[in-house]
């Protein structure tokens, strides 16, 4: 099994360095140099096997190959002081429904094409006030902030989805708002800050799909201390990690988040009266909203020379009143919870000829649900990635070859697939993949 695990790597490596070329997005200029629009796209094609031993019913071990990630979009000026964004995401296009990736596949029509960004910057201040409208990430841990394609290992951490999702209701993290934010930087210390006000609609925060009847904004704020070389030249909604050893420094971040009650809503389609026993059967199930929603983490990303390390902390609290089912038969009990999510990662940049690097990476991230979590009652996900990225052209064009070993419980996202009839459940399987990056 592990030869042609060897042997499918290898042919994909062979055949994606074979068709390394890289080209600039084209830019217009127009309105006498001071408006732009520049196109941009981002693509990542994995080659993966995966071992699924722990499967019920059982499945074999596969090859897959897939588009993991795709990315489209416009930016650039469109008066002076005023910049804007828009990107639109096709992702797992062709992945097969268990390789051991994050995600979940697209239906065999291959039709979902979706909005992931669009939003305008005004340039108040462009040190202190930079005022940021649209359809964007909150401004909350590291993880979520950064490049989806700055990582350096081969997917990111947990701390992205988990904290996205209990955040926004979205694994994209992407939510309508109003940001404001700025960076000072010396030659020794750097500031940057953000607050946003965001409303989210989606049913698991709302409660109700379209938008709650009791309505609170989801308020976000970061606030991240540069030591020495700071992270970002100015101000930016999103920092890199990899810096090919031009950086000697360490930003030490941390964020906060809360929201307010929205329509707590629970499903009580699967309680069954028996007029014979007199007895309910079946439970109650969340639907979503809450009482009161709120984060608080803490993040660090370290560079010097070739060596770069980050790591992040979060912990996701929530409270719900529960509900009482047929003069209380059938009780959901009220509950105050915290689920927990991290992650450590670390790498070092060796030189090559032609400006190339190639750099041994290791990341360790894990998630812990609360017992009293509405959402993931006691469920562990973690994942061990071990691996080597060779950068031809930086992040623009990159191969990476990682060996991803994971486990974990029920209820998580480690848990890939719904039970079936009989309670047995499908789990993401220790895999290999390589993953063609390129973006212009």
């Amino acid at each position: 099994m592990l030869m042609k695990a060897r042997a499918f790597v290898s042919a994909c490596l062979f055949g994606l360095v074979c068709f390394c070329v890289v080209f600039a997005g084209p830019k217009l200029t127009f309105n006498d140099g001071k408006s732009s629009c520049e196109l941009t796209q981002s693509y990542q094609l994995w080659g993966a096997y995966t071992q699924n031993p722990n499967d019920v019913p059982a499945t074999s071990s596969c090859a897959d190959l897939f588009l993991k990630q795709g990315r489209v979009g416009v930016k650039g000026q469109a008066i002076p002081g005023l910049t804007y964004s828009t990107i639109f995401a096709f992702d797992n296009l062709g992945k097969d429904q268990f390789t051991g990736s994050l995600g979940t596949a697209q239906a065999t029509t291959n039709t979902t094409f979706q909005l992931y960004d669009l939003y305008m910057s005004y340039a108040l201040d462009s040190t202190f006030a930079n005022i940021t409208f649209g359809y964007f990430r909150p401004q909350s841990g590291h993880e979520n902030i950064a490049p989806d394609a700055g990582v350096n290992s081969l997917d990111k951490g947990l701390t992205s989805m988990y904290l996205r999702s209990f955040l926004t209701g979205r694994t994209s993290g992407r939510e309508t708002g109003v940001n404001i934010g700025g960076f000072y930087g010396s030659k020794f210390v750097g500031v940057a800050y953000n607050l946003g006000g965001f409303d989210p609609t989606q049913g698991l925060i709302a409660g109700t799909d379209g938008g709650p009847r009791k309505w609170h904004p989801l308020g976000v704020g970061r606030l991240a201390v540069s030591f020495f070389d700071a992270d970002m030249p100015s101000y930016r909604l999103s920092p890199e990690i990899n810096f090919f050893g031009q950086r000697k420094g360490i930003t030490l971040g941390g964020h906060y988040s809360y929201q307010g009650a929205t329509d707590e809503t629970w499903d009580t389609s699967a309680v069954k009266y028996n007029a014979v026993t007199k007895a309910y059967s079946g439970a109650v199930k969340y639907v979503g909203g809450f009482q009161k929603n709120g984060s608080l983490g803490g993040d660090f990303v370290g560079n010097f020379m070739g060596l770069n390390i980050d790591g992040e902390y979060d912990v996701m609290s929530r409270s719900v009143n529960g509900i009482s089912y047929h003069g209380g038969l059938v009780k959901a009990s009220a509950a105050n919870f915290t689920d927990r999510v991290y992650h450590i990662r670390g790498g070092y940049d060796i030189p090559l000829p032609k400006d190339q690097f190639l750099e041994p990476a290791l990341m360790y991230t894990e998630f812990d649900g609360d017992a009293k979590s509405t959402v993931y009652p006691n469920g562990v996900d973690h994942i061990l990635d071990a691996g080597l990225n060779w950068y031809l052209n930086k992040n623009n064009l990159k191969i990476a070859a990682h060996y991803i070993k994971q486990g974990g419980r029920p209820k998580s996202n480690y848990q890939s697939a719904a039970p079936d009839a009989n309670g047995n459940v499908t789990v993401r399987g220790d895999m290999v993949a390589v993953n063609f990056q390129v973006q212009f």
